[in-house]
């Protein structure tokens, strides 16, 4: 075979390899079964329902996003979707029944989706995919960074007094966000993937370290007599000392520039 028929049969396989790359399309619905689960765990005689974001094989395209997104997705399934907890617990028993329900309630979830489906769309169109029934709404907004700080801020929270010692904890459970009047829960996703990713996981910035000092020097101060006004005097004061700390604002100006691409905000810094 001549050089120039080789050469001619090279490039009609790739033409036709990246043909193939660029036509391969997601249905929104698969993505939700690929990435997101439900579980059910039993304590006694009692079953309770967990949800969480699937550990896929590093072949699977998916692979990429749900590691480094891990945390954000993980907000996103369990803090911004009113599930129907009696239909679901319903059916606990029938595990394929359950699933469909557990899809079914993320599709339909507008606060959801306003933030996951963004996302991944963006991540896939890297990639060259398409999700064949979603259309992309270019409508970022721009945040200032001073947004992002005042909201994670709220997830420093001082919750409890023992032998006369202030106890808080990070970002799960009770926190400052429920009555926050700014919600953006694309953005509250994205915060505590920051706070996870650059203080629980690595404090190289010393935010965590910070956040015990305040805790330790407020536990020496008689803040009240009262435990609940004690709570909210720390709350506020842990907020306001961690907002001036030089470093914070940093977290969240490196996971802005670790998956900000994939977010449908910008931050102003």
């Amino acid at each position: 075979m001549k050089v120039s028929s080789i050469i001619y049969l090279v490039v009609i396989v790739l033409i036709v390899f990246s043909s193939a790359k660029s036509n391969k399309k997601f249905k929104v619905e698969n993505l939700y079964s690929e990435i997101f689960k439900i579980n059910i765990e039993k304590y006694g005689d009692k079953f309770y329902l967990s949800f969480d974001i699937n550990m896929l094989d590093s072949n699977n395209i998916l692979s990429q996003y749900t590691k480094e997104n891990y945390y954000f997705l993980d907000y996103l399934v369990i803090n911004c979707v009113s599930y129907d907890f009696g239909l679901l617990q319903g059916n606990y028993s029938d595990s394929i029944t359950l699933k469909s329900l557990f899809y079914d309630q993320l599709k339909s979830n507008s606060k959801f989706n306003q933030a996951f489906l963004p996302s991944v769309y963006k991540y896939l169109s890297e990639k060259g995919i398409t999700i064949d029934d979603y259309k992309y709404k270019s409508d970022k907004q721009s945040i200032h960074i001073t947004e992002v700080m005042r909201l994670g801020i709220r997830f420093f929270f001082p919750d409890k007094v023992e032998d006369k010692k202030l106890k808080g904890h990070i970002c799960v459970g009770i926190n400052g966000i429920n009555d926050y009047s700014n919600r953006n829960c694309e953005l509250e996703a994205f915060v505590f993937s920051a706070i996870f990713n650059n203080v629980v996981n690595n404090d190289k910035h010393g935010v965590y370290k910070k956040y015990r000092e305040i805790l330790d020097e407020l536990s020496t101060m008689e803040l009240s007599n009262d435990e609940k006004t004690t709570l909210l005097r720390a709350q506020g004061a842990m907020w306001y000392e961690l907002y001036k700390y030089d470093q914070f604002k940093q977290i969240f100006v490196e996971e802005y520039r670790r998956i900000g691409k994939w977010m449908n905000f910008n931050i102003e810094y």
